[in-house]
């Protein structure tokens, strides 16, 4: 987007996922890399006290958070409203999916947040055409440290090595055959 000579304004959403500390670490970095100066960190936690899954309780096998994404567009609506921008970038990829990771879903969470602001608004997906794995590969060639990206669901500093963000990651770096220095605490 920014080869468009878009404004990005990056946001860290934290819904209670329990790696919102190194997500946020992992944002931060970033940002300050690339030079990003206007940047936001909203909390809202108490929203996994909604739902039981993966990402927000470690006694659920539940990969899956119902209405996650809706959420974060929602949100990053807003904030796209307050700073005067009438789109969203979502990083979702081609693959196995979740209901709110289609391009159906993508259609409806632009008509409703127009009609929501009472303005053309547009929700993006870049990536979304692109396996994971394609995504590796385009990254590497910009030499994006990759290294320095977050995936886990478990939150500790090293990468758990076996939830689903963490297989994903694997696969999508050995399919790209793209070396992968992510450390992992297993190594399954």
């Amino acid at each position: 987007m920014t080869n468009k000579g878009s404004t990005v304004c990056p946001l860290f959403i934290n819904y209670g996922q329990r790696s919102a500390k190194r997500e946020s670490l992992s944002f931060t970095n970033t940002c300050n890399r690339l030079s990003l100066p206007q940047r936001i960190h909203i909390d809202v936690p108490n929203l996994s006290r909604l739902t039981r899954n993966q990402l927000t309780s470690q006694d659920s096998k539940d990969p899956w958070f119902p209405m996650r994404n809706s959420l974060l567009v929602d949100i990053a609506a807003l904030y796209a409203q307050s700073v005067g921008s009438n789109t969203v970038a979502i990083g979702l990829t081609e693959g196995p999916t979740f209901p709110d990771t289609s391009e159906l879903f993508i259609r409806k969470a632009t008509q409703a947040i127009s009609l929501s602001l009472c303005a053309p608004f547009q929700v993006v997906a870049p990536f979304r055409s692109l396996r994971k794995s394609e995504v590796i590969s385009l990254a590497s060639g910009l030499n994006v440290r990759l290294a320095d990206t977050y995936s886990c669901y478990i939150g500790d500093p090293d990468h758990c090595g076996s939830c689903q963000g963490c297989t994903s990651r694997k696969d999508a770096f050995r399919l790209a055959s793209v070396s992968d220095t992510t450390r992992y605490s297993s190594q399954t």
